[in-house]
C-alpha cells in the first residue's frame, strides 16, 4: 500500500483538504495542457481532479500506482506543470495553501533534466 494507515486516516481525516492525482508515463494523455497542445504534455493523465479526499481515493492511488509492465517515459517538467495548472484552475487567486507531492519509485526514467526542473520551480 501506498501510505501506512495512520498516514492514510490523517490524509483524509482533514475535511479542508482537497487532493488530485496526475499520472506520468502513461499510454494516454489526458490533460487540459495536451488538449490545448497535442505535441506537448504527452502520456500524462489528470486521473483526479481537486477535491476532498476520502477512503475512494486511497484506494483508488493504490490501484493507480501499481506499475504499468508497458509504462512510456513522460517528461517531468511538463507532470509538474499539469499539476501547477490543475491548482490555479481549481484555486484560482483565492487563498489556499498549495502543495504538490511528487511519488516516484525512483527507478523509472524521465526526458527532464536539473536544468528544466529550476525554470518549473521559479
Amino acid at each position: 500500500m501506498l501510505y501506512p494507515v495512520n498516514h492514510a486516516q490523517l490524509l483524509y481525516a482533514g475535511n479542508q483538504h482537497e487532493v488530485g492525482l496526475i499520472l506520468m508515463g502513461t499510454k494516454d494523455s489526458q490533460n487540459e495542457l495536451n488538449d490545448q497542445d497535442p505535441s506537448h504534455f504527452k502520456n500524462i493523465i489528470e486521473q483526479r481532479m481537486l477535491e476532498k479526499c476520502n477512503p475512494d481515493f486511497l484506494r483508488e492511488v493504490k490501484k493507480e500506482l501499481e506499475p504499468e509492465k508497458a509504462a512510456t517515459k513522460a517528461d517531468i517538467g511538463q507532470a509538474l506543470r499539469v499539476a501547477i495548472d490543475a491548482i490555479q484552475r481549481k484555486t484560482k487567486k483565492l487563498k489556499y495553501k498549495r502543495r504538490i507531492f511528487l511519488i516516484t519509485d525512483g527507478e523509472s526514467g524521465s526526458k527532464t533534466g536539473q536544468v528544466d526542473l529550476r525554470d518549473i520551480i521559479s
